[in-house]
């Protein structure tokens, strides 16, 4: 039973995964100038995720516990991928270890991070102002789980207005939120953009 379950998981998100690399060609494709730090960072936004696939794995065949301790880790682990090499922000991590969620929502909220951070830097950090991005991780009193990932730079989220739904970088993660039956607030403000998700407890 836990193989199978294991290989319905990871089979799932490995679709997911194969449906927004296809999604992604095809915008490269309608456009007439390929942007070399966009590519850049789909690259390390499909290094992440496959990455979040592995970890996965390894936790389901690893315990039958269906709480997992490993969300901080998890998170680092799809931050890191985006911060080797960055030159455009600095990236601060505060990952409270003490963060747990049930195994199958760790797939949606790497998802979803992995989003925010791509997002943010793709049109976030434009300027010549250097940038930081934050990742947060944090138990709240009443035990559900708050992730945040904020950014202090200027450009839009993804280009498209977070009033009227957003683009597709938005409509992902609120899909996703809403298969976790967890809340995502985009706060835009003068000191930046928060993406913001909180998962409830249980």
């Amino acid at each position: 039973m836990l193989r199978s379950e294991t290989d319905h998981r990871v089979a799932n998100h490995l679709m997911m995964l194969s449906s927004y690399v296809r999604l992604q060609d095809r915008q490269f494709a309608r456009r007439d100038v390929i942007d070399r730090e966009a590519v850049r960072v789909f690259a390390r936004s499909i290094d992440a995720q496959i990455r979040a696939v592995a970890r996965l794995h390894r936790h389901l065949m690893a315990n039958t516990n269906d709480r997992s301790n490993d969300l901080a880790t998890l998170l680092h682990e799809v931050v890191d991928c985006f911060a080797i090499g960055q030159e455009t922000c600095s990236v601060i991590e505060d990952l409270d270890p003490a963060c747990t969620v049930r195994t199958d929502q760790l797939l949606p909220i790497s998802q979803i991070v992995n989003e925010a951070v791509t997002n943010a830097l793709k049109y976030a950090f434009r300027g010549a102002r250097p940038g930081v991005l934050a990742v947060r991780c944090v138990t709240l009193p009443n035990e559900d789980i708050r992730i945040e990932v904020g950014d202090n730079g200027e450009g839009p989220f993804g280009g498209a207005s977070m009033t009227d739904g957003g683009g597709f970088g938005v409509s992902l993660m609120r899909d996703l939120a809403r298969q976790l039956g967890a809340s995502l607030d985009l706060d835009r403000n003068p000191d930046g953009l928060t993406v913001r998700l909180t998962v409830p407890a249980g």
